[in-house]
C-alpha cells in the first residue's frame, strides 16, 4: 500500500509538470526574458560582404551594472541604425561620430530612451571596444546623455574603453 500512496504521487506531480497548460506560462515568461536581454546580434557598419576580424574594429554595447537598460546606437556616420545593449557593431578603422543613447526597455517611469549624444571615436582594426554608461567622473569629457532628476550631480556618461 506505501508503494501505491508513493506511486499515485509522483504520478500527479509528473502529470503536472508535463501537462501542456502548465508549461504555456513557462514558455511565456522564458520567450519575455530572452525578448528583453535583446538577440546580442552584430551590426556590420560598413557597405560590401565581411571582412577579416583583424581589419574591423568591433564596438561592444554593455548593459547597465547599476542602473536599469544599457547603451543604445541609434545612428553611426549619418546612418540611422537600431542598436540596442547585447550587440555589437564591426566598425572600419579611422574616425566615427556615433549617435549613443540609454535604452531601458518597457520603462514604467518615463521614455525608453534617453538621449542622444554624439560622439567621436577613432579605433583600429583587430581592437574590440566596449561602450557603457557611468556616472560622471573628473576629467571625462564626453557630453552628458542624461541629467538625473534628483541632482545635477546625477549625470550618466557615455563610456568608452578598449577592451
Amino acid at each position: 500500500m506505501g508503494n501505491s500512496l508513493w506511486s499515485n504521487q509522483w504520478r500527479r506531480r509528473l502529470s503536472a509538470a508535463v501537462n501542456p497548460v502548465g508549461l504555456i506560462p513557462a514558455i511565456l515568461i522564458v520567450t519575455f526574458a530572452f525578448l528583453l536581454a535583446g538577440c546580442g546580434t552584430t551590426y556590420q557598419a560598413y557597405p560590401g560582404s565581411a571582412l577579416p576580424s583583424d581589419q574591423v574594429a568591433i564596438l561592444k554595447l554593455e548593459q547597465n551594472t547599476s542602473a536599469p537598460g544599457g547603451v543604445g546606437v541609434r545612428g553611426i556616420d549619418g546612418k540611422q541604425v537600431q542598436c540596442n545593449y547585447g550587440d555589437a557593431i564591426q566598425l572600419l578603422p579611422g574616425q566615427h561620430t556615433i549617435s549613443f543613447i540609454w535604452y531601458i526597455p518597457l520603462n514604467p517611469y518615463g521614455p525608453d530612451e534617453y538621449g542622444p549624444v554624439m560622439q567621436t571615436l577613432v579605433v583600429q582594426g583587430g581592437k574590440t571596444y566596449s561602450a557603457s554608461l557611468g556616472w560622471k567622473q573628473p576629467g571625462n569629457s564626453v557630453s552628458p546623455l542624461f541629467n538625473g532628476p534628483y541632482s545635477p550631480q546625477n549625470v550618466w556618461w557615455v563610456v568608452i574603453s578598449q577592451e
